[in-house]
């Protein structure tokens, strides 16, 4: 089957990014092989966004090299596979007003996590928001799939 029979649309597949939940990060690790991480996002003005600490693996991952990929997918079984791979130069995003930011919109995309903006809860994320880094992820190139379409190509 054609490759472009199954694949999305551009707009398709930041609709996919923009309704799934969780997202594996790919940087190159220190001994040149791939390091994997789930991680929850937000799509923002056609880049990936999430937060980390600063110490973490794919922070220093991508201090040394920025290439980076991110895969999102569903479906239980191969006729409903849908995913879409994003590949870009990561950056990291230092300031904390935008860790604060980027902390909100996920809380504001989970809501089933259970953690509310109490004052309280402010005060613990203003804390946690000195030790933790926005990752950016520009999406400069995406490849998808939808084998949900290949159903009426195979009969």
């Amino acid at each position: 089957m054609p490759r472009l029979e199954i694949a999305m649309s551009r707009e398709e597949a930041l609709e996919f990014l923009g309704s799934e939940r969780t997202g594996v990060l790919a940087t190159i690790g220190p001994r040149g092989f791939p390091h994997l991480a789930a991680m929850r996002y937000v799509l923002v003005s056609g880049r990936i966004e999430f937060l980390t600490f600063r110490k973490a693996q794919k922070v220093i991952n991508i201090t040394r090299n920025p290439r980076a990929a991110f895969l999102v997918d569903s479906g239980d079984n191969y006729d409903t596979l849908r995913g879409v791979r994003v590949e870009g130069n990561a950056n990291l995003r230092d300031d904390r007003e935008r860790v604060v930011a980027i902390r909100h919109e996920l809380l504001t995309r989970y809501p089933e996590d259970g953690v509310e903006e109490t004052p309280e809860m402010s005060a613990v994320m203003e804390r946690q928001a000195a030790k933790q880094i926005v990752v950016s992820l520009p999406i400069e190139r995406m490849s998808s799939w939808d084998h949900r379409r290949s159903a009426g190509l195979r009969s």
